[in-house]
């Protein structure tokens, strides 16, 4: 054999013990694994499967209400010539309510005075808007009625 030949073959063969040696050590498996990597990979799939289960179950347990709209007083102040009467519209049901109408009047000896109107564009199921009517005369002196009047389903 020449020297050129001898090389060839004597560089191969460290080649494939060093593989061979590498198989070894994958085949151990699991016991190279710290075990900290172990621990978060079992939270990891823990709150992973908390959350998948928490959202099939609120998905089963939900109402499916229709909107509630009740309306509060929170402030009457004067603007000018005018007086504003701000609200707060809360949605307890569980499904949307859009274009929710909101209306209210000044009543004295049970006849209507003065009626003033808004709309709340969107109100989500459980949450609270705010808005405002305008009346010319003081709803101070009357009895003042807020009440929803209609929503649409969006």
């Amino acid at each position: 054999m020449t020297d050129d030949t001898q090389r060839q073959d004597s560089s191969s063969a460290p080649q494939q013990r060093d593989s061979g040696d590498r198989s070894e050590n994958h085949s151990s498996g699991g016991e190279d694994t710290p075990l900290l990597e172990w621990i978060t990979g079992l939270v990891g799939m823990a709150l992973l499967l908390g959350t998948i289960g928490f959202l099939l179950w609120h998905a089963l347990q939900a109402n499916h209400t229709p909107p509630s709209i009740r309306v509060e007083v929170r402030a009457i102040s004067q603007q000018g010539d005018q007086f504003l009467v701000q609200f707060e519209a809360t949605n307890d049901g569980d499904q949307t309510a859009a274009d929710v109408t909101i209306e209210g009047q000044l009543i004295r000896d049970g006849e209507t005075v003065e009626t003033g109107t808004a709309t709340i564009t969107y109100i989500p199921a459980q949450s609270m808007r705010r808005g405002g009517l305008f009346f010319t005369q003081d709803p101070g002196a009357y009895t003042l009625d807020l009440r929803a009047t209609g929503y649409e389903k969006p």
